[in-house]
């Protein structure tokens, strides 16, 4: 016989997954409050009733099932159930032969995790005689010196052992944790060492092989795997404020301490850096899993990148695909765009807290290793309608925000002539640009032609609607020279978004060639092509980087199964927002990208 554990999720409505029941009454939380698998769903003539230890959020089988069984349950619940995306109604089975997922969805979003243990027989009768078999499996692992309760699922069929935590709070001892198991082998070994129960420790922040050799000296290999955000293979960001307080303040950092465990790349790791931390964006600041900025109190190198003290963590909470910026960034790599952004996607604790799965990128800043501009003499601006209490207004209505030079580092009188050097600098080009005269204003003068049209590609690409307003749009000048359009951000509002998480419309539409869009932001960027020669060289660059963006669902793809175990955590504790089956919404994104550049294709060769 052996043991076996299936997790689900569960939030705020009654539910059943072999039915929909009406509400007995309203609980508090989310609670599992009945869990049977019903012979008459079945096939069979008696039920399988699970008792249920609301402490542990465990359910215990009553009764042996055998291996490979798809059963349907019957669970009763303060939330609605869902299985691989599908609701449970009375027609979905569950897989017992593997862990089992369920996602039950409430109204608040609240979620809580109970595991489900069964025996189960194997296939073949005479499969229970073999001699090289781990028959028990328990992983001792800790959170703040206490044990996490942490049910095991053994599957000799597979060779595997699958450890599911209780919770997704930081394990202390994950990379040295010991396992207290038993075996019907002589021996047994992992990475070549031999293992004593309750003795040796191993490295479980990826699967370890155990090798189990019988008295005759046959073998059997079992790979155990802890189902955590530490063991999904990203890079793992750790911040532990000085108060253990939350982070509350978009202005003012809290003062703490950061580490950072790659453990693909042990090179990278950070140990007990200072930094200060505080929150970032617009409306991403609104919702409830929330962007930060980290600000090193010296130089560091984040994953192999050029040092610098400012870095950003995105939530990326409208993104069903965690993706949007990533691959934006890609495609903006292939055109070369320079200072281009890099998206290395990490998991997130904070004092001990998992916060789910993020992008972790630089700031956009001039810099040595971000835009390499002068800090003092040049400028880099943001065209963005979101107040900022030192932006500026351009004879035409354009928002601009001056992010360097530093302004906080100024006296008010060295303030006001900055602002007023930048307002002069940008009417410079928008004068030229937006006259009645256009095209024929010397309006090339003043823009860095070819990087205008690179970055106008990556948002008609990802069909990015920010621009309109505008939001966050970056371009930078140095002394005497050319406005230069970068670094591409902010791409949650692309890839036909249509509100909420609700994404993959509008893939044969312009968003800018056009567009009779009156914002302030469609005016100026539609102006550029009643230019002919624009439009011919718009057309001609489209042709040139076609074959290095052709392939990108391909890119999306890897990624995907990349950030597969990531979803699954991240899910566990924002579960009320992401609802939706993560390999449909990669594959939703892969379609809708290629329809996008067929019809791009069409369009821009019919300018």
């Amino acid at each position: 016989m052996k043991r076996f554990a299936i997790t689900l999720l569960a939030c705020c409505w009654l539910v059943s997954c072999g039915k929909d029941v009406e509400p007995e009454s309203v609980l508090e939380g989310a609670v599992i409050t009945d869990f049977k698998i019903e012979g008459r769903l079945n096939g069979a003539d008696y039920d399988i009733v699970g008792k249920i230890d609301q402490t542990s959020r465990t359910i215990t089988l009553d009764r042996t099932i055998y291996a490979n069984s798809s059963l349907i349950p019957t669970v009763k619940a303060t939330g609605i159930v869902y299985y691989r995306g599908q609701r449970c109604a009375g027609t979905v089975p569950l897989d017992f032969t593997e862990a089992v997922a369920l996602l039950v969805v409430g109204y608040d979003g609240s979620s809580a995790t109970y595991t489900v243990i069964a025996t189960i027989d194997p296939i073949s009768p005479g499969e229970g005689s073999d001699d090289n078999k781990i028959t028990s499996y328990k992983l001792e692992l800790l959170h703040n010196s206490s044990a996490i309760t942490s049910p095991c699922v053994i599957n000799h069929e597979k060779g595997t052992v699958t450890v599911l935590p209780s919770t997704t709070a930081w394990i202390d001892n994950i990379t040295e944790a010991r396992a207290v198991f038993a075996s019907e082998g002589v021996r047994v070994t992992a990475g070549g060492k031999e293992q004593e129960s309750g003795i040796s420790a191993n490295d479980f922040s990826r699967g370890v092989e155990y090798t189990v050799t019988s008295q005759s000296g046959k073998t059997r290999t079992y790979t155990v795997s802890v189902v955590c955000p530490q063991s999904t293979g990203l890079p793992v960001i750790r911040v532990v404020t000085d108060n253990r307080q939350g982070i509350s303040s978009k202005t003012t950092y809290s003062a703490s301490t950061v580490w950072l465990d790659d453990y693909a790349s042990p090179g990278y790791n950070i140990a007990s850096a200072r930094a200060g931390i505080r929150g970032r964006g617009n409306s991403t600041w609104s919702y409830s899993k929330k962007p930060y900025r980290v600000r090193f109190d010296d130089k560091t190198s984040v994953l192999g990148h050029g040092k610098a003290r400012s870095w950003v963590l995105l939530a990326n909470w409208q993104d069903p695909t965690y993706l949007m910026n990533t691959v934006a960034f890609e495609i903006a790599r292939r055109l070369e765009i320079p200072y281009t952004n890099h998206a290395e996607h990490v998991e997130l604790y904070l004092n001990g807290a998992y916060q789910g799965a993020y992008v972790l990128s630089e700031q956009v800043q001039a810099g040595t290793n971000r835009v390499n501009i002068d800090e003092d003499n040049d400028l880099l601006i943001e065209l963005d309608i979101y107040s900022d209490p030192d932006k500026i207004y351009s004879a035409q209505g354009m928002h601009i925000n001056i992010k360097s030079p530093d302004l906080d580092e100024m006296t008010a009188a060295q303030k006001q002539q900055a602002k007023a050097k930048a307002k002069s600098a940008y009417e410079e080009m928008e004068s030229r640009v937006l006259n009645s005269s256009f095209p024929n204003t010397g309006w090339r003068d003043y823009v860095d032609v070819p990087s205008l049209i690179d970055y106008l590609l990556v948002y008609e690409v990802t069909r990015n609607g920010e621009l309109g307003h505008p939001k966050s749009c970056y371009l930078w000048r140095r002394a005497g020279g050319k406005w230069t359009w970068g670094p591409v951000w902010d791409f949650d509002w692309g890839y036909g978004y249509n509100g909420g998480q609700t994404y993959w419309y509008y893939a044969e539409s312009w968003i800018y060639a056009g567009n009779a869009d009156s914002s302030v932001g469609s005016i100026l960027f539609n102006r550029f092509f009643k230019d002919p020669q624009f439009k011919a060289e718009y057309k001609a660059r489209w042709n040139q980087i076609k074959p290095l963006i052709s392939d990108i669902d391909v890119f999306v793809g890897g990624m995907g199964e990349m950030l597969a175990l990531s979803d699954v955590q991240n899910k566990r504790v924002w579960g009320g927002q992401y609802k939706l089956d993560y390999s449909g919404q990669i594959k939703k994104m892969q379609t809708w990208l290629n329809q996008r550049i067929v019809y791009l294709d069409r369009a821009i060769n019919n300018l």
